[in-house]
């Protein structure tokens, strides 16, 4: 159970007795190795935005906590379910390295994007959640050299040989007919089985390095080429307040294998620098969002995937409420019921072009 799990429960008023705190703990770390990417989301969009109210995945991990510790009450517990939200998170984090793990990761830096009421557990898991970002790119990135496969050593030749000079035997049994030759098949199987798991995975990280070399190579013609994919024009000639949202969906576009490269934030700080405002002033989401033409915000196609994400996702949901209204003003409130937060917050370009990246890579599983 994570370090500062007694801490978090003693702020939100939950007693830390040892026997409770056993069966939570087992409850935790059971959940965390059967989760997946939807159910990480809603427990991150609970962790955050518990005020929001809870889904079907929080409401089972009540009834599991409940379950384990009959004195855990049922109701007017959103404080301590939150608190037990943020330690599955995190002991996803400590425990796992898949795209459950990432998903976890990267939901849990989108929802802290916007200021807002959050429980104890929050900060920690956020720090937490940037430094498994961190280590999972360098992983993935470092060791790319396929494993060569070894030869197996195999000879029966001699069994065999000797097992043919003793049928010439009369009245041999027939299960020493037999046993001889299964033993030597058993042997060839066991080598062949050797060889095609190396092969195999030699295989997966050939198509890995060259995936990434792909991913690289289709970076830098985009950084250097100092042009938008999307609207196939030179930076230059794209409004400074529309930029940061347009490069960071961008770059996630060209990211292959998530969570993309750790120098994700510098690379946009250098695209934004093509821009009209050079990414250096201040903008507030509201005017990031309205700044985008309607005609690109609809070929995002937001429906499906703001639905599953929420505020765990604050840039496509202000996109998306954006096109439910026509005032460049109207949708403010539609957004502020749906997330609890405001869009009113000034943010330097690269914050939101990052933002914009990981919620894309976020949803991309969705």
């Amino acid at each position: 159970m994570h370090k500062f799990f007694a801490s978090w429960c003693q702020e939100v008023d939950v007693n830390p007795d040892p026997e409770a705190m056993k069966a939570h703990a087992s409850v935790i770390e059971a959940e965390a190795k059967k989760i997946d990417v939807r159910k990480a989301i809603e427990m991150v969009k609970f962790m955050v935005f518990p005020q929001l109210g809870r889904g079907a995945t929080v409401e089972d991990l009540c009834v599991a906590l409940q379950k384990a510790n009959p004195s855990f009450p049922m109701k007017d517990n959103a404080r301590a379910l939150s608190v037990f939200a943020g330690a599955l998170l995190a002991e996803v984090l400590e425990q796992r390295k898949d795209e459950v793990a990432d998903a976890a990761a990267l939901a849990t830096t989108c929802g802290c994007f916007l200021p807002h009421a959050s429980s104890p557990p929050v900060k920690d898991v956020l720090g937490e959640a940037e430094e498994y970002l961190r280590k999972r790119s360098c992983e993935l990135r470092e060791d790319n050299q396929p494993e060569k496969a070894k030869p197996q050593s195999v000879n029966v030749a001699k069994a065999l040989d000797d097992h043919l000079a003793k049928c010439q035997e009369p009245n041999l049994p027939s299960a020493e007919l037999v046993s001889p030759f299964v033993d030597a098949i058993k042997q060839i199987a066991t080598a062949v089985n050797a060889i095609s798991s190396v092969r195999e995975k030699a295989l997966a990280d050939s198509v890995r390095l060259i995936r990434l070399l792909q991913e690289e190579v289709n970076i830098l013609w985009w950084v250097f080429g100092e042009a938008s994919k999307d609207l196939s024009v030179e930076l230059s000639k794209v409004e400074a307040t529309w930029a940061p949202i347009l490069v960071g969906k961008e770059l996630a576009d060209l990211v292959q294998i998530v969570p993309g490269p750790m120098s994700a934030g510098p690379m946009l700080k250098k695209m934004l620098t093509y821009t009209k405002g050079r990414g250096r002033a201040k903008v507030s989401l509201a005017s990031s969002v309205n700044a985008c033409s309607r005609e690109w915000r609809e070929d995002l196609g937001l429906k499906d995937q703001v639905s599953k994400t929420g505020p765990v996702c604050p840039v496509h949901l202000a996109l998306s409420c954006s096109l439910a209204t026509d005032g460049d003003d109207d949708w403010m409130p539609v957004f502020r019921k749906a997330a609890g937060q405001d869009t009113d917050v000034s943010k330097l370009p690269v914050e939101i072009a990052l933002q914009m990246y990981r919620e894309r890579l976020l949803m991309r599983p969705l």
